[in-house]
């Protein structure tokens, strides 16, 4: 091993660290990600790197005879491609100049950021290519520096903590008892993204929502009027409503989003009804158990999420496609939710509809006609309230065909999972307030009807229906 380590030292000319540095990316994210990923996607993550480096490292050799500046020019391209969003963070990290770059560039500093890479990387081809001397030295010290920085990642791995959200309770998966003996009926779980409570609706954005709360009144839902979530994000909310626990959370601790995901795939609910024999069907943004999200939304929580490639075409897809997409995604939906009322399954079924309204992207107005260009200018308040309208329509609309097709009468559950959030005018409190205030609205039996009140947390209703 020792003469393998001296040979390899005392050969000058050989470059390893371009593939040192896909080797050091790969380790890196496994480090801060690759427990919350799959094992599909961080074989994924592998391979595909190690490819690209190694394709890289390839063809600059291929085209340049100095072995040393092929490997010099290959590094600082696999550096650019694979870090792209570390090197955008660190530009962009005093405030002034983010601030500064977000004005001049309509909130996509990228386009300023990705011709100076371009700039940079050009003027150290230039550089290189043009340089005399010997690099022989630079080399070694590039091959030896590698490999430290991948040493040290992997000491890292051991020696730093990493800290995950847990749940507050130990919840053992539910035997769902209230649910058997009601003869296992088809239940819906609704959630309506971003749906603050009808008292936020008429305090702050001036909207009387009685109308529709009426509606589902007269159909027998028990509304919750003075309803609060326990946090303001969707996958805390979920994260705890699927687990029927709160979350444990150290705010002195910092802590991954993906470890949220985790907790929703591994969903203690999800878990108890398939137990109970019911089919899970799942219309939402998230994996839940064995079941895949239905949303194909591009998002930047992925393996790759780091990398120019993906960082930059997550931010095409999102300016061309993602209102259109979610859009058509929330409407099929409501369509497949109303077809389900009409099959008659072997087993039952607990379906979990998530819709990405009345959040944005605001397509629709309040007739269900796609906003133009001038409405896209209005207000945000104006702009939410009409799509919250349409998807009033839709709503009850769906609720009645499910009702009037379900032989058995089924549970129904619509819940906001925070509030609007985006206030204005208003003080700290009250915008945190708001925040927390939710539609929160069961359709149940008289059992569980009984036991509700005006200020039932979210939690604390699925509990009652579930454990």
């Amino acid at each position: 091993m020792i003469k393998f380590i001296a040979a390899f030292f005392n050969k000058k000319s050989f470059s390893l660290y371009p593939i040192l540095t896909g080797i050091l990316f790969i380790f890196n994210e496994l480090r801060n990600n690759g427990k919350y990923y799959t094992i599909k996607e961080n074989l994924s993550l592998i391979t595909i790197i190690l490819a690209f480096c190694f394709l890289i490292d390839i063809l600059s050799k291929k085209l340049i005879k100095n072995r040393i500046k092929a490997a010099l020019i290959s590094t600082l391209f696999i550096v650019i491609n694979l870090f792209y969003l570390d090197l955008y963070n660190w530009i962009t990290a005093p405030v002034f100049l983010n601030k500064l770059l977000s004005h001049m560039t309509s909130d996509h500093p990228e386009v300023i950021i990705i011709p100076l890479l371009g700039i940079l990387g050009l003027s150290f081809l230039y550089f290189v290519m043009n340089y005399k001397s010997d690099l022989l030295r630079l080399n070694q010290y590039l091959n030896t520096i590698l490999i430290a920085f991948v040493a040290v990642e992997i000491i890292k791995w051991f020696l730093l903590p990493q800290y995950d959200i847990t749940l507050a309770e130990k919840v053992k998966i539910p035997n769902c008892n209230f649910i058997q003996r009601q003869g296992k009926p088809n239940i819906y779980y609704i959630i309506l993204d971003e749906y603050t409570s009808s008292e936020s609706l008429k305090k702050y954005l001036k909207y009387d929502n009685s109308p529709f709360d009426d509606s589902l009144k007269r159909m027998g839902f028990y509304l919750a009027p003075k309803s609060t979530s326990d946090y303001t994000s969707t996958q805390h909310c979920l994260s705890s409503y699927l687990n029927l626990s709160l979350l444990k959370i150290d705010s002195t601790k910092k802590y991954n989003s993906q470890n949220l995901l985790c907790i929703i795939r591994n969903s203690i609910l999800e878990k108890g009804l398939v137990n109970q024999g019911y089919n899970f069907i799942n219309y939402s943004l998230f994996d839940v158990g064995e079941e895949s999200h239905f949303y194909n939304v591009f998002t930047g929580e992925h393996f790759l999420g780091r990398t120019i490639w993906f960082t930059n075409s997550f931010k095409l897809w999102h300016s061309l496609f993602q209102s259109s997409h979610i859009s058509n995604t929330n409407l099929n939906i409501f369509k497949m939710l109303q077809n389900l009322s009409l099959t008659n399954p072997v087993r039952p079924y607990f379906v979990y509809a998530h819709f990405l309204m009345p959040h944005a992207p605001f397509i629709f107005d309040e007739n269900g006609k796609r906003m133009g260009k001038a409405e896209q200018y209005l207000h945000i308040n104006i702009k939410y309230i009409k799509q919250l309208r349409f998807e009033n329509t839709l709503v009850i609309n769906t609720i009645r065909q499910i009702l009037d097709h379900e032989k058995k009468r089924p549970i129904i559950i619509i819940q906001g999972d925070h509030g609007f959030r985006f206030l204005e005018g208003v003080s700290i409190a009250e915008k945190i307030k708001e925040s927390h205030t939710i539609l929160n609205a069961y359709l149940v039996p008289d059992e569980i009807k009984n036991e509700l009140n005006d200020s039932i947390k979210p939690i604390d209703g699925l509990k009652l229906i579930f454990q």
